[in-house]
């Protein structure tokens, strides 16, 4: 074998016979074709031939390097295709109420989006969209996970009066974030990025204040519609922990709140609670399997 050849015994170091042996025959039939092909008399000077010749025939032998590769790749295990509709989660019971939880449950309050949450046992269900710590949502020690979706918030939750966002603030979690923080009269922490099931989610906090924190209604408004409030809060101290993620084309919000009182314990568990929602958006006409 020629020093021409030197690149074939690096590509046949690791074929072996028994799996390629196709490939082999491909090299050893452009091999023989080298070596027996007549050449056509040069129309040029003989030393501009051999500079030709030679790299006529590194082309050639890095053609067929190619050819034992692509057949080499044939004879290769097939795996799987990937891609295709993503397999749809479980369906669990829906929140109404429960007076004892302890597993996971579907969030409802008119959400577009499949919001699940794995709740401890001894927590509690208010309506379809607030779970409840063991110890109530109240002083001193109390707590909750509050889930909705909002278009619009209040200027100055201490004063209704004061009205909605003009214009309203934008469909985006960063959008309703950034208000938030813009507006002195929430007193909120700068917006933070986090995740929530792998999405990425906006996370501020804010408190109602100690003193004179509640407006003339009694209540520390938040959001609603048509300029009536439907998310607030309502003791002084209060503080809330907001989270807000983009899910498809719905902005859902997360609220955790708890107290000065509130354990350490709870707090954790609040957190733990957090932790497992998983979100999807709204997919028409896909019935999740049981």
């Amino acid at each position: 074998m020629t020093a021409d050849r030197d690149p074939t015994r690096i590509v046949r170091s690791w074929l072996r016979a028994d799996e390629h042996e196709s490939a082999n025959r491909v090299l050893e039939t452009v091999l023989s074709r080298l070596d027996t092909t007549p050449q056509r008399r040069p129309l040029w000077p003989s030393r501009r031939f051999s500079q030709m010749n030679t790299f006529t025939r590194i082309a050639l032998a890095a053609a067929a390097v190619i050819v034992i590769v692509v057949a080499g790749y044939s004879l290769l295990p097939r795996t799987a295709g990937v891609g295709g509709p993503p397999t749809p989660r479980p369906t669990y019971p829906a929140l109404n109420g429960q007076a004892t939880l302890n597993g996971r449950y579907t969030i409802g309050s008119g959400l577009k989006s499949r919001v699940t949450v794995q709740v401890p046992a001894g927590w509690s269900a208010s309506a379809d969209w607030v779970v409840i710590g063991p110890n109530g949502n109240a002083l001193p020690g109390g707590m909750a996970v509050r889930f909705y979706s909002i278009t619009n918030a209040f200027k100055d939750p201490r004063s209704i009066s004061a009205g909605v966002f003009n214009p309203p603030i934008g469909p985006t979690a960063a959008d309703l974030a950034a208000a938030i923080v813009a507006d002195p009269a929430w007193a909120a922490t700068q917006a933070v990025d986090v995740t929530i099931d792998g999405r990425l989610a906006k996370h501020l906090q804010f408190a109602v204040p100690a003193s004179s924190g509640l407006g003339a209604d009694g209540q520390f408004d938040m959001f609603g519609t048509a300029g009536n409030p439907d998310v607030y809060g309502f003791a002084l101290g209060q503080t809330f922990d907001l989270y807000i993620v983009d899910v498809g084309t719905e902005r859902v919000v997360i609220d955790a709140f708890h107290y000065a009182g509130t354990s350490a314990t709870d707090l954790a568990a609040q957190q733990a609670v957090i932790a497992s929602i998983q979100l999807d958006p709204a997919q028409q006409g896909v019935t999740p399997s049981p």
